[in-house]
């Protein structure tokens, strides 16, 4: 929903205003070439551009449209009273444009150029094709399930914490700034409400704003702002929560407030104890941050994220440098010359703490490493070279162990027995034969692993080999309508079944991607024509437990990520956790089989548990977690 502000500015600039650059306005010396109006709000219009290579990018244009007006190319002032106002808006723009551009984080969109140009500023950034969170809610086929709610919301706080940590607020945060992308990623964008809480603005400049019924808090409705701070964005973001999880958006704040300052009841129907399918304290932490007045919100992005953790005082909770050695280290000591061995084998594993980065290594401290080069430099076993081929089935017997050791709270760390103790023995993990099985699917009577391919399109309707949609940067020549007859030579019934087919005759090793050959029929063609496409691999590791980790190429490296736990789990793991290291082995897991070789010879030996280190709102954790018995 918008705002009529807002609406009024879209008709405006759709009608006799003609505010938004027509198809093939070139921009930045010919960098871009405007391909279609996308959006048009309070603080400006944005384009979907093509670069000089073809690529598309959005272009962000500074137009705040109740003081300017377009003519021609140029964006002129509709007084000259707004000179000033106009001017602190341009300058503002590009300065939040270069603040956005320092933002890495996975889960907000990329900024790469900011310029100047007729009469106003621009900002181009990342084409993210993909669906908003609106249109999850509105089609059943896109719903997120609980899990994925849960996840994406994680992810989205951690963007939000880094956004407040640059001085700046989002102030439009809503579904349709949202964006699901082809790897079910969520990305926040349109950061054209931003305001740098450093700058200081004139009167009329402070009370544009864009707000937005049900999702903005009524802080934002005030003239001059209100009491705006991180909780303003933090309630913006419940309120879109509040709406995919219930199905509805919430009632407009204002209204909230009017009901509070009469004393009758609060219009909006709390979430807590409606929804089964979530942790009971996943939903009073939504409930507390569409809190009406401020002071009543979390505070800040990291406390709401440990609310939803378990640690309800706000504080991040990682273990001290001692624990964490004692936590690492208790099977043996190490020489120092097996220290220098072990130091080229495995690197160092670090921990992020708040005030740096301590490395064991540098401290002298080293993981335990059983003996045999194996496990010690992470090559592969037996067990390891067929998962790395893509094949194995091993059968087992259910592992029968004791309870886990806690993590949290471990004893005291003995006193070394000289300076250069003497190594004690540790049996290495067992070796286990593989046999060759269904390519793709590695079995253990507790353990599978298998990896698939993502396609970036999908069949729909009575014709499953027909493209009805793509999603992802997509070729022009895969459009909806295509039908797809082959892969690989192979003929193909169903586009599902695409998966299938090349776990059946191609194995990717450790590679992102694989490169496929597709027999096509444009529509309306009798030829067909064969296209090559490439193609990302993800791998999947699934505990008969119920726990599944999804293993992704994301920024030029392999990430393990948590994907669901076992029903019941109240550990400290959570989905979304980056797994860094299997710390019984002293592997990285940094290959797509890391993990699951390493999980396979603990079920194996019949532990009852393992030990992880793990990335968690910034920090490594290094945690117990349960295996399946």
């Amino acid at each position: 929903m918008k705002s009529s502000a807002e609406n009024n500015q879209i008709q405006g600039s759709q009608g006799e205003m003609g505010d938004e650059l027509p198809s093939g306005t070139q921009l930045s010396n010919g960098n871009y070439t405007i391909q279609r109006h996308l959006k048009t709000g309070g603080f400006g219009i944005t384009y979907l551009a093509h670069d000089t290579l073809g690529r598309p990018v959005v272009i962000k244009e500074c137009f705040p449209g109740t003081l300017c007006s377009r003519a021609s190319k140029q964006v002129q002032l509709r007084s000259r009273a707004h000179s000033t106002s106009v001017e602190s808006l341009v300058q503002r723009f590009v300065v939040e444009a270069h603040s956005q551009a320092k933002l890495d984080h996975p889960n907000v969109v990329k900024v790469h150029q900011v310029f100047k140009e007729n009469n106003t500023a621009y900002m181009a950034m990342d084409y993210v094709q993909g669906h908003d969170l609106l249109e999850t809610i509105r089609q059943p086929d896109l719903t997120l399930t609980p899990t994925e709610v849960r996840s994406s919301l994680l992810k989205l706080l951690d963007a939000v914490a880094a956004v407040h940590d640059q001085n700046l607020l989002h102030r439009d945060i809503s579904p349709d700034n949202i964006l699901i992308d082809g790897k079910r990623r969520p990305i926040l964008i349109d950061f054209g409400a931003a305001k740098d809480e450093a700058a200081r603005i004139d009167s009329v400049a402070s009370t544009l704003h864009v707000v937005k019924d049900g999702y903005s808090p009524q802080e934002l409705y005030l003239s001059g702002g209100g009491n705006q701070g991180p909780w303003s964005d933090l309630y913006a973001l419940a309120a879109t929560y509040y709406h995919v999880i219930s199905g509805s958006a919430p009632p407009n704040s204002q209204v909230r407030l009017a009901a509070m300052a009469a004393n009758t009841a609060d219009p909006c129907v709390p979430l807590s104890g409606r929804f089964d399918a979530y942790e009971p304290r996943f939903l009073a932490a939504l409930d507390k941050t569409m809190a009406v007045l401020p002071k009543e919100r979390f505070q800040s992005a990291r406390q709401w994220i440990n609310a939803i953790n378990g640690s309800e005082d706000g504080n991040v909770r990682i273990f001290p440098v001692s624990e964490v050695v004692r936590q690492v280290t208790p099977m043996t000591r190490v020489t120092r010359a097996e220290a220098q061995a072990a130091r080229k084998k495995i690197g160092p594993i670090a921990l992020l703490g708040g005030v740096g980065v301590v490395a064991l290594v540098g401290l002298g401290i080293f993981l335990a490493l059983p003996s045999g080069d194996d496990v010690q430099t992470g090559t592969a076993s037996n067990v390891g070279k067929a998962l790395a081929a893509g094949s194995a089935t091993v059968e087992a017997e259910p592992a029968v162990a004791p309870e886990p050791t806690p993590v949290a709270d471990p004893a005291p760390p003995s006193e070394p027995a000289s300076a250069e103790p003497v190594a004690e023995a540790v049996a290495p993990p067992p070796v286990v034969e593989a046999t060759a099985a269904d390519p793709g699917v590695t079995e253990v009577s507790a353990l599978t692993s298998n990896w698939t391919v993502e396609l970036p399109f999908s069949a729909g309707g009575n014709e499953p080999t027909r493209v009805q949609q793509t999603t992802g940067a997509s070729p022009d020549w895969l459009v909806p309508g295509l039908l797809i007859t082959a892969v690989n030579g192979t003929p193909v019934t169903r586009i599902n079944d695409i998966p299938g087919i090349l776990r059946e005759s191609v194995s990717p090793g450790d590679q992102p991607t694989i490169s496929v050959t597709l027999t096509t029929l444009p529509e309306g063609s009798t030829d067909p024509v064969d296209q090559t496409l490439d193609l990302p691999v993800m791998h999947r590791i699934m505990l008969r437990s119920g726990a599944q980790f999804l293993v992704e190429w994301q920024e030029s490296a392999w990430r393990t990520e948590v994907f669901a736990l076992p029903d019941g789990y109240s550990g400290e793991v959570k989905v979304g956790d980056i797994v860094v290291a299997h710390v019984n082995s002293g592997v990285r897991v940094d290959r797509p089989n890391a993990l699951s070789e390493a999980l396979l010879n603990d079920i194996l030996s019949k532990a009852g548990s393992t030990r992880l280190a793990i990335e968690q709102n910034g920090q490594i954790w290094i945690v117990s977690f349960p295996l399946p018995r």
